[in-house]
């Protein structure tokens, strides 16, 4: 099996000799883009130009229904099927990226059912979409990063699509999970803004009311607030951790650890303190921004006492002693400051 480690920091290396300003001043136009921008960042991920298997290969045929001569911008083949197509476009793409291209690397989809990752580019943004059952594409990105500004967290992420590593039925399983939770955490906030009669006429119920009225559905819709979210929020944690057929037990170790790094990072003014977080899960414990696991400070594999390892963009540091983890101040607060935009 693919190091991811080791892949996520030859990226970096690789990326770091890629002189991304002098590539992007010469792209002029579509096929400069292409040439000095996109293959070079491509080769990067181990696809060569070619016309076969895990090579990038250009001007795929693409025809659909009564459209003849179609070609989509590359394609990457796995067992002779077209598996990730790319639409490609010129680096100083006037109109937004993600409208106009979107809906043309959309028809290719439609179309072309091997077809599983879209990749929309101008060579400097990237975004990744997966297909929406038979419908196409889904309409928003499962990663997107910004070639001029990407972070040791979009790297992490782009070792999973190296030649050398990539399983594409993980990456889809993983995309599908984050658009199932970010479609359920929209509907449960719009729920919660503007609650519907359905909802405040289950909470009367619950309350041991009869017959609803439009007096008291505005008065519960009055008591749904910041106050009473958090209050219902504290109960989910105090049920959450004493609940022992979770099995999740966040030791006193992991704490331990937590509240040094959340001091470590309060000594910095780019880093708002009341944002930084944890979420104990079985495999890990991660320390993050936001709660959102997109915006990872590290994580944390702990043993026991004396085998403590901190995990920051792939890369494992021991950590024996607790106090070691102030030698890594200064990488922790530029990690969390990067999320603080």
């Amino acid at each position: 099996m693919a190091n991811i480690s080791q892949i996520s920091r030859d990226i970096k290396k690789r990326l770091k000799t890629f002189d991304f300003n002098n590539a992007l001043k010469y792209s002029i136009d579509e096929a400069k883009t292409r040439n000095y921008l996109i293959e070079p960042f491509f080769q990067v991920l181990g696809y060569e130009p070619g016309y076969e298997n895990g090579k990038l290969i250009t001007e795929f045929d693409a025809d659909y229904g009564n459209m003849k001569g179609k070609k989509v911008d590359y394609a990457i083949l796995f067992n002779g099927k077209p598996r990730i197509i790319i639409e490609a476009k010129k680096a100083n793409f006037a109109t937004d990226l993600q409208k106009g291209p979107l809906r043309q690397l959309n028809d290719y989809f439609t179309y072309l059912n091997d077809a599983q990752i879209g990749i929309l580019t101008n060579g400097v943004e990237y975004h990744f979409y997966s297909r929406y059952e038979e419908k196409g594409l889904n309409t928003e990105p499962f990663f997107s990063f910004n070639l001029s500004d990407i972070d040791g967290s979009d790297i992490d992420e782009l070792s999973r699509f190296h030649l050398s590593a990539i399983e594409i039925k993980s990456i889809l399983s993983d995309a599908d999970e984050k658009y199932f939770i970010d479609k359920f955490q929209a509907a449960l906030t719009n729920e919660l803004l503007e609650p519907s009669w359905d909802l405040l006429k289950t909470i009367y119920k619950r309350m041991g009311g009869n017959r609803m009225s439009p007096q008291i559905a505005d008065k519960i819709k009055g008591l749904i607030n910041s106050v009473s979210l958090k209050s219902v929020v504290d109960s989910y944690t105090l049920r959450d951790t004493n609940n022992a057929n979770s099995g999740i037990e966040t030791t006193a170790d992991e704490l331990q650890v937590y509240q040094i790094i959340r001091t470590i990072l309060a000594q910095s003014r780019k880093v708002e303190t009341d944002r930084v977080g944890y979420r104990d899960q079985k495999t890990v414990f991660s320390i993050l921004i936001d709660d959102n696991l997109r915006k990872k400070v590290c994580d944390l594999d702990i043993k026991d006492k004396y085998n403590r390892v901190l995990i920051i963009e792939g890369d494992r540091i021991d950590i024996p002693e607790i106090d070691d983890v102030l030698k890594l101040k200064k990488r922790l607060i530029e990690k969390a400051a990067a999320f603080m935009q």
